[in-house]
């Protein structure tokens, strides 16, 4: 995605996988992404910065909703987010697959109205930049790092849902 102005503006990538060789990046649509992740299932780690600038990084559930992903979020989760809203979320390389998907984003903390099933606090994560990273058990004539995802500052439309 672009985002232009506050509103974000879709972007379709032509072609297949093999459309990607030579090239660094291809702008999906944010559905496109929401595929992936349903690809490589619930689990992800989310990165999220202390105070101290220490990387904390935790193992959760995420679920695609109200525009972009929501995940359960402990104590220092929380306090992190508080001072540091922007976060990563990494999905491993599946077995068989060259390649992990990382997702950066701002999170913000949920109503506590809207905890999940296990009463946990919620963040809602809004993406704004996905890539597909190689691993080392990739394919080395292919890209390092495939664009799923991106945000430019500008002028535009709101997505189609």
């Amino acid at each position: 995605i672009r985002l232009h102005g506050g509103a974000a503006m879709w972007r379709r990538a032509s072609g297949t996988a093999g459309a990607y060789a030579g090239r660094m990046s291809v702008p999906v649509e944010l559905s496109s992404l929401y595929q992936r992740i349903d690809e490589l299932g619930p689990v992800a780690y989310l990165v999220t910065v202390a105070g101290s600038s220490l990387p904390h990084v935790v193992s959760v559930r995420v679920r695609p909703e109200d525009g972009g992903l929501v995940t359960g979020a402990g104590r220092r989760t929380l306090e992190n987010v508080a001072a540091h809203p922007a976060v990563s979320l990494l999905w491993a390389a599946p077995p068989g697959s060259g390649y992990a998907l990382i997702v950066d984003g701002t999170a913000e903390l949920r109503a506590p109205g809207e905890a999940d099933e296990d009463g946990q606090l919620t963040l809602l994560v809004t993406p704004t930049a996905a890539v597909l990273h190689r691993t080392p058990a990739g394919d080395p004539p292919s890209p390092s790092c495939v664009k799923v995802l991106e945000v430019v500052t500008g002028v535009g439309a709101k997505p189609a849902s």
